[in-house]
Parts: structure tokens; C-alpha cells; sequence
């Protein structure tokens, strides 16, 4: 019996630093192991595969302030910065990423 490849989907609602760094580093670690990883960008979650969004999401609302001391920690701790962690997670082959198309003509507007 053959063994089946591990999925993993998730939905990207958010391009906020906070939310952009779990998926990521599981994105890549689920890619580098082996898995199908399929990554869906919808809504705000859109502004982080534009150009430049990785390089410039911040953290959430007032946590705003503290988006420049969030990084440092991160880069001090050995964590890459998002834009290798989308190099990674492309250098699997097995992360493909999904970029949510709206019409609005689709709804009656």
C-alpha cells in the first residue's frame, strides 16, 4: 500500500506581520518535508504578495509602534526575515500559492 502525501491549506486573511510569520515558517517546514502546501491570499492577506508587501508588513493596529523592535527580536534570534521564508517555501516546489480574484459583478453590484 502506497503511503499518501501529506496536505496542508491554509487560508492568508491577514498581511500583518503577526499573522504572515506562522504561516511561513510552517509553509516552508510542511514544503521541505515533503507535504502538498497550498496557500490561499484573500482579503488583506492580499497586500503581502504585491510587491514589496513582505518587506513591509508591520504589526496590527497600536501594536504599530512596535513593529521595528518586533523585527529586530526576530532577526536576533536567527529567524529570517518573510522574504526568505517565500524563498524557502518556493525552493521545496511543494508550495503553491493562490491569489484570490474578486468581481464584483459576481454579487449583483
Amino acid at each position: 500500500m502506497t503511503e499518501k502525501r501529506k496536505k496542508i491549506a491554509m487560508i492568508v486573511h491577514s498581511g500583518s506581520l503577526d499573522k504572515l510569520y506562522p504561516v511561513f515558517m510552517l509553509s516552508s517546514t510542511g514544503g521541505a518535508m515533503d507535504a502538498d502546501v497550498h496557500l490561499f491570499f484573500t482579503f488583506w492577506g492580499m497586500d503581502a504578495i504585491k510587491k514589496g508587501g513582505l518587506d513591509s508588513a508591520k504589526l496590527p493596529g497600536i501594536m504599530i509602534v512596535g513593529t521595528g523592535m518586533m523585527k529586530g527580536k526576530i532577526k536576533n534570534v536567527g529567524i529570517p526575515p518573510l522574504t526568505e521564508l517565500l524563498k524557502m517555501c518556493r525552493m521545496t516546489e511543494n508550495v503553491k500559492l493562490y491569489a484570490c480574484k474578486h468581481n464584483h459583478g459576481d454579487y449583483g453590484d
